[in-house]
């Protein structure tokens, strides 16, 4: 990958309203799927209602082969735009301004490489709990990698 690997996607309704928007590069756009188990934000509640009914979340790159700045920065503009759900100003879920995103593994020190290896821990195949949602939204995912 290059530095212009990065894009912007929103997830969207069924009806095709906005909810999320992130930035990110590779497979990023599709982890949130993979964390709807925990259940712990809105984001989450809505993409388990839409899994519930056997559906899909629309995911739309809004743009894509943009380095990571430009991307910080279109993610910042698009929320802006629609604004937050959790602080009154609009209808996304994300809970942040954006802009700053996550860093890359490369630029993380190793106290924080390690906090985020000790938190996937539980996601090991020997730790996971597998039951009808995870196979069902693990089913999602591996379709969606084929779109």
């Amino acid at each position: 990958m290059n530095s212009e690997d990065y894009y912007v996607y929103v997830y969207k309704t069924l009806e095709g309203l906005p909810f999320y928007v992130g930035k990110g590069k590779g497979k990023r756009y599709l982890r949130h799927l993979y964390e709807a188990k925990e259940n712990k934000t809105l984001k989450h509640k809505i993409i388990n209602s839409i899994l519930d009914t056997g559906e899909c979340p629309i995911i739309e790159k809004i743009i894509e082969n943009i380095d990571s700045e430009l991307a910080l920065f279109i993610e910042k503009e698009y929320i802006n735009h629609y604004g937050r759900f959790d602080i009154g100003t609009g209808i996304l879920t994300n809970q942040t301004n954006g802009g700053e995103g996550p860093p890359d593994w490369e630029d993380m020190s190793e106290e924080s490489k390690m906090r985020q290896l000790s938190g996937l821990i539980q996601y090991t195949k020997f730790d996971r709990v597998v039951d009808d949602q995870y196979r069902h939204n693990m089913s999602v995912g591996a379709k969606l990698r084929h779109l």
